[in-house]
């Protein structure tokens, strides 16, 4: 296949920089946010509670997580695989769970970041269908010319 075919049409180039662009601010949100997690609780509460213990384990889980996403979108090149989706989805649904314990008061930053992933895995998918488009239509001129 021809690398050049997908970045040569520019909605589908445009398509994959903002699906990038927004894993990484939706990764640096989660990173920042983590280290809230680590701050507060021993600032705020104290380090003996349980509820201390938990929003360190949960700031903990944020920053590894929110490295892995900088990682998956280094790896999103000319075409996104279906694990690199399979990871966006999966985050965003991941990231609704803190909001169900109840007495956790960051809903809103979950919400907010579950809904930056899906909308990425979503535009992760819209690039991949016109990439195949493209290269189709490509090929389909390639086999005319060879025709002619």
């Amino acid at each position: 296949m021809n690398k050049s075919v997908y970045t040569s049409e520019k909605g589908t180039h445009n398509m994959l920089s903002a699906a990038r662009l927004l894993v990484r601010v939706v990764s640096g949100m989660e990173i920042a946010g983590a280290f809230l997690f680590l701050i507060v609780p021993v600032v705020v509460i104290g380090g003996d509670e349980e509820f201390t213990i938990l929003l360190i384990l949960v700031g903990v889980g944020l920053i590894i997580h929110g490295i892995i996403g900088l990682v998956v979108a280094s790896f999103m090149t000319w075409y996104i695989s279906t694990k690199q989706i399979i990871y966006l989805i999966t985050s965003g649904i991941l990231l609704l769970l803190p909001t169900l314990i109840e007495g956790f008061h960051f809903n809103l930053f979950f919400c907010f970041s579950c809904f930056l992933y899906i909308y990425a895995a979503v535009r992760c998918i819209k690039h991949n269908k016109k990439a195949q488009e493209e290269v189709r239509e490509e090929r389909e001129r390639k086999e005319a010319l060879n025709n002619e």
